[in-house]
């Protein structure tokens, strides 16, 4: 114990002081490093809130191009879907078909359009109703002549509405009519 005596007189202390001021000293010390910590956390919460705040106004700002954009787009299908009604309906009108087969028409561009048109023409879909064969015509003018042909299916006669009788017939008189129905004997 004496060299702890002699080391502590060395060093110009009493050991009883130096307790007491390492006491203080370290209070203070606690009390600096926890007015620090308030600051930090202060500092830190401020950020956090304007870190949130910048997020919120990005998420914002970017929900409002995202809305644009799907706006932009939506607008640009629209777009091709009435251009691709268009082209239907012209190709249609230039190889004679009516407008409700112009709906029946498969492409993406002109040319498979004009095929499909050219295809559905030859089927009998023509604008003016007929079956798009020599042969057909005459067999219905001679059935709308009195003819008692039976070798061949009838035509019912429609016109581009697709409604049938949609013209006017060339009699109206019901006697007339009536004349003109082959009857059997």
């Amino acid at each position: 114990m004496a060299d702890d005596q002699d080391k502590e007189k060395a060093k110009g202390e009493k050991p009883e002081d130096s307790d007491e001021g390492n006491l203080d000293g370290l209070k203070s010390a606690l009390a600096k490093e926890r007015d620090a910590r308030r600051k930090a956390e202060q500092e830190a919460k401020a950020n956090a809130e304007a870190a949130k705040k910048y997020g919120e106004l990005e998420e914002a700002k970017k929900s409002e191009t995202q809305k644009a954009a799907d706006a932009l787009a939506e607008e640009r299908k629209l777009r091709e879907a009435a251009e691709h009604r268009v082209l239907r309906l012209e190709v249609a009108i230039d190889k004679g078909l009516s407008p409700v087969l112009a709906k029946r028409l498969v492409g993406t561009t002109r040319e498979e359009l004009e095929s499909d048109a050219a295809e559905l023409a030859t089927l009998g879909g023509t604008s003016s109703g007929q079956g798009g064969s020599d042969e057909s015509d005459k067999t219905k003018q001679t059935q709308g002549a009195g003819s008692s042909s039976l070798r061949t299916r009838p035509q019912e006669r429609t016109t581009s509405s697709g409604v049938p009788g949609d013209q006017k017939p060339a009699e109206t008189n019901p006697a007339k009519l009536a004349e003109l129905i082959p009857r059997r004997n």
